[in-house]
């Protein structure tokens, strides 16, 4: 469809959906059909990839979303949900710009970040952070979408390009948290009000003598909460985010025909990337050899009382403490610790128990459990020297001498271990060409199939 004919029809369901008040089966019907006039027209070669995407995912209309369109995952996969009102008063390009941003903030896995920094960060910085993450990478976004320049321009603090939803929510939080930002209250109130003054109307109520779109405007800044913008991701399933990877996995590998788009290189090469390591078959290899308490079963006879058959038997069980580490020295580039995290979250699938992350450079970094994906730390800390020992150190001074250490290193460290491991089984995964620098290596050594 030709923007001609879309502004026409869209305006037209607008002024119906206004009049209406509410949502009726033959409004929702137009609805979608717009939606799909929408999608049809990003089936093109610079928009392909989002096109392709949105054929593939489900679409639901809420009227009381407080922005034009969101996002939740749950057992039937992801739901893309959308504000009728507020997309028919996007143009087309806005409106495109809208369903991007969206499928921006899912290959990203913004869901799960933000449920991470819960506590830490309050709802609006991290609604700031995960949209200017994303929002200048893309075009023609809609007037509520906060930029890297607005959002900047409001907390009194350059903020610069290509960070993280973790970085930006960080720096807005000590912008203003800064002394300084009372001094910048007028620029501030600038921003929340552009183009007004005490005498002044906005200049778009006078652009061609026309003032549809102006009330358009101030309809879409009144309907969009940026406190809450983000609330239906709240809405999704708990199983379905620690496995979105997975359910967006297939959905990519579809919509990719040519080259990635901007700012999603990274997160798309994550999220292709499939485990390399049988871990089921490492797992119950070397966990099954380490005992623990015993487990009552009736299809054995007591031991000490045979002829009892109403007591229970026992069976072994082989179970242990299982502790990751990861190398975070300066020799471990992104790919390096992006493969570590992929076949961590394979290790999760296939142990019941918490895992004890630790991270290590020349010395320990940060050590933290985690029984999900969800758990995992964004951004790992080093990025100094390398040395193995600490590690170990760790494990014997908190007596975790049953644990299973699996150590993902590129094999640059010391020759000599500084402190004798305790544990029953180390194993090392090399996640370079390198080979381990150690002379004498404590348990077994593998390595991630691809050197890329």
């Amino acid at each position: 469809m030709k923007a001609q004919g879309y502004e026409k029809k869209r305006k037209k369901l607008k002024a119906n959906l206004e009049k209406a008040g509410e949502l009726n089966d033959s409004l929702k019907a137009e609805f979608l059909d717009l939606l799909g006039d929408i999608v049809f027209s990003m089936l093109n070669k610079n928009d392909n990839f989002f096109g392709s995407f949105m054929v593939q995912v489900d679409r639901s209309l809420d009227q009381g979303l407080p922005t034009g369109a969101g996002i939740r995952m749950n057992l039937t996969g992801i739901e893309f949900v959308f504000n009728p009102l507020m997309m028919t008063g996007l143009p087309l390009k806005e409106a495109k710009a809208e369903i991007k941003h969206q499928i921006y903030h899912l290959i990203n896995g913004h869901i799960s970040r933000k449920k991470d920094l819960r506590g830490v960060y309050e709802n609006r910085i991290l609604n700031f952070a995960s949209d200017i993450a994303i929002d200048q990478y893309i075009e023609n976004l809609p007037p509520w979408e906060p930029t890297l320049q607005s959002v900047s321009e409001a907390v009194g603090k350059r903020l610069p390009e290509g960070l993280s939803m973790e970085a930006y929510a960080e720096m807005i939080k000590k912008a203003l948290e800064s002394p300084e930002k009372d001094s910048l209250q007028d620029e501030k109130e600038e921003k929340e009000n552009p183009g007004f003054s005490e005498n002044e109307p906005p200049e778009s109520e006078n652009q061609d003598g026309e003032s549809e779109e102006s009330v358009e405007d101030e309809d879409k800044a009144t309907k969009h909460d940026q406190s809450s913008c983000h609330q239906v991701w709240e809405t999704s399933e708990e199983a379905i985010i620690e496995a979105q990877d997975e359910l967006i996995r297939g959905i990519v590998k579809k919509s990719l025909r040519g080259e990635i788009p901007d700012g999603l290189e990274q997160a798309i090469s994550r999220i292709r990337q499939s485990p390399e390591l049988p871990w089921q078959k490492i797992l119950r290899n070397l966990v099954g050899t380490i005992p623990a308490p015993y487990r009552k079963t009736v299809t054995r006879k007591n031991r000490r009382q045979p002829d009892r058959l109403d007591l229970r038997g026992s069976l072994p069980r082989y179970e242990t403490e299982l502790v990751v580490a990861v190398d975070t020295s300066g020799s471990m580039g992104s790919v390096d610790l992006r493969k570590s995290v992929n076949e961590i979250f394979e290790i999760l699938k296939h142990t019941r128990h918490k895992i004890t992350i630790i991270e290590c450079d020349a010395k320990l970094q940060r050590v933290y459990e985690i029984e999900r994906p969800s758990d995992m730390r964004p951004v790992f800390k080093g990025m100094g020297g390398t040395k193995f020992s600490p590690v170990f150190k760790y494990i014997r001074e908190h007596d975790l001498r049953k644990a299973l250490l699996v150590y993902f290193t590129d094999g640059d460290g010391e020759e000599v271990l500084e402190e004798k491991p305790v544990n029953k089984n180390t194993l090392w995964i090399l996640t370079g060409k390198k080979e381990i620098s150690l002379k004498n290596v404590p348990g077994r050594v593998s390595r991630l199939v691809r050197t890329d």
